[in-house]
């Protein structure tokens, strides 16, 4: 998700077009789930000043504010990639205004870039690196076998680039199998995506927070943090902290303290 003000400058223009079937003196929410509702209410008033009321609500995540948008709590709210597929499956909601880093919003593109110690890798003629780690049994050689049972960090569960793209990439090159995993995943009450994960790496992994639906699921479905069954294991085994969205290790920039 983008820095405060970077999603404050996005909720006013959210704002703005939500405001074209308004009469003056109609109130707006925005609803933000990171940052502070002072912050957000000041940027868009000063952009567009007085004419409008404006108010901003709080929530605890993603799915808390595309929960309260579709109750009518809130008008608008911002979200990433794996949001937006949520916001039009599960709550019914459309996306009004979309970020485009290119000339050409209809070629718009979302990258993740997946990082190693260069002292982890295969040189370029495919030999060993001399330097290799010597925990590592095998050099890893890209986004493939050669990563099994190795040690990762993800931004967080069901992250777009930290999670979508690198366990969808590997689903579909065949190298993780979530067929393999679904039964104990049933059983344990986990999310099928997490016990694949988790399974792939030997528990060696930092994948912190929580959605609305996993990666672990109480009674009633509602997601819950997957920490194993001795709390030290699951996608938490490598988190530094509560393996919660505020983990230290949470996030691109917690992603890479975690590697170190």
């Amino acid at each position: 998700m983008a820095p405060l003000g970077r999603r404050a400058a996005w909720l006013a223009a959210l704002a703005l077009v939500c405001t074209a079937n308004l009469a003056q003196g109609q109130t707006i929410t925005a609803c933000i789930s990171k940052g502070d509702v002072d912050t957000c209410k000041s940027a868009l008033e000063n952009a567009y000043g007085t004419s409008l009321e404006f108010e901003c609500v709080k929530e605890g995540s993603d799915d808390e504010c595309l929960k309260a948008v579709r109750g009518g709590e809130a008008d608008v709210t911002i979200v990433g990639g794996t949001q937006l597929f949520a916001a039009h499956n599960t709550y019914n909601l459309a996306a009004i205004v979309a970020e485009s880093a290119s000339a050409d919003l209809g070629t718009a593109s979302y990258y993740g870039v997946a990082l190693t110690k260069k002292s982890m890798c295969a040189t370029l003629d495919g030999d060993t690196n001399q330097d290799l780690d010597d925990s590592l049994q095998t050099p890893i050689t890209g986004l493939d076998n050669s990563l099994k049972a190795k040690r990762a960090c993800h931004t967080g569960y069901r992250k777009t680039s930290g999670w979508v793209l690198p366990v969808g990439k590997m689903i579909e090159g065949g190298y993780m199998d979530p067929d393999q995993w679904a039964s104990e995943a049933k059983t344990e009450s986990v999310r099928v995506d997490a016990e694949t994960v988790e399974k792939f790496w030997d528990d060696n992994v930092c994948a912190p927070g929580t959605t609305e639906f996993g990666p672990k699921y109480d009674d009633s479905g509602n997601g819950e943090i997957y920490n194993g069954e001795d709390g030290n294991g699951g996608l938490c085994k490598l988190c530094k902290g509560d393996c919660s969205g505020n983990d230290p290790y949470a996030g691109y920039y917690g992603a890479l303290y975690c590697m170190d």
